[in-house]
């Protein structure tokens, strides 16, 4: 009855009650009371201003700590929640033992390198890819996804990975460079120069990210020297590999799946050169 008698005459403002809403306020959550024609939207918001005066007389008294402002609170809750990420990880790297001391090993690099050798068309590192970062996503503030040769700026695997892990990143920035120019560019032996192309690329993308997830080349993309290519790759952004194979599923003539993994190790292992690649797993 009083919010009908201080809205009366109001008409000339835009303000249009619907008494079936006002009727039916109750609560503490805030009401819309006007009607679908009123030009003017009419809120009920429930206050409490005993309450309000209370804790700023405590707080005016010394008696507990100064009321935060809505920006204070917001920086306390964020540093409380960091305090909590961080002492969830030190109980799960305490808990998981040799496990956990890896993945300190490989998380101080701040990313990882993923490359695969596999001859089937049905596998590829998307899987390893997506596990990877699954496993990341809880243990890592802001998680990267990034791959050294895309198809083109709408590349499905960096579409994938920014729709399932809700990655906001430009898929522009995502890629170093396409597999059309990688491969012209290594016809022409620009080995070298190529690397430095996809290095640079992904120095301005890693700038904000934590951590970032490197997708490699697959032997079916670049069958010409693509396995010495990742090895290269991964020295530049010195990067740790993770390396995934179907060797075991197809064996080299001749070879058991052992030997064939163990042979495929040897052609994937980083040259003399780039020693300080570590093969992650």
């Amino acid at each position: 009855r009083m919010r009908t008698m201080v809205c009366e005459g109001l008409g000339r403002l835009g303000v249009s009650l619907d008494a079936s809403k006002n009727a039916a306020v109750q609560g503490a959550e805030a009401s819309i009371i006007s009607s679908i024609h009123s030009r003017t939207k009419v809120l009920v918001v429930p206050t409490n201003e005993e309450l309000g005066i209370a804790m700023q007389s405590v707080a005016a008294a010394g008696l507990v700590d100064p009321l935060l402002t809505p920006k204070e609170e917001a920086a306390r809750l964020s540093q409380q929640r960091e305090a909590m990420i961080k002492e969830e990880e030190a109980k799960t790297m305490q808990a998981e033992g040799e496990d956990s001391a890896q993945f300190v090993r490989v998380a101080a690099s701040k990313g990882v390198y993923l490359a695969a050798s596999n001859r089937s068309d049905m596998t590829d590192t998307s899987v390893v890819e997506v596990g990877m970062m699954y496993g990341l996503l809880p243990r890592v503030r802001k998680l990267g996804y990034f791959r050294a040769i895309a198809y083109h700026s709408l590349d499905k695997r960096v579409n994938l990975m920014r729709e399932v892990f809700g990655i906001t990143d430009s898929p522009d920035n995502m890629y170093g460079v396409t597999v059309a120019k990688a491969m012209s560019m290594l016809a022409q032996n620009e080995d070298d120069k190529l690397i430095d192309i996809i290095l640079a690329r992904y120095q301005e993308y890693r700038v904000g990210h934590d951590f970032v997830v490197v997708s490699g080349c697959n032997q079916g993309e670049l069958p010409s020297r693509g396995q010495d290519l990742n090895a290269k790759m991964a020295d530049a952004l010195n990067l740790p590999m993770v390396w995934s194979t179907d060797a075991a599923a197809f064996p080299t003539r001749g070879m058991s799946p052992v030997k064939s993994i163990l042979e495929e190790v040897s052609l994937m292992l980083p040259r003399k050169h780039m020693k300080h690649v570590d093969v992650a797993g």
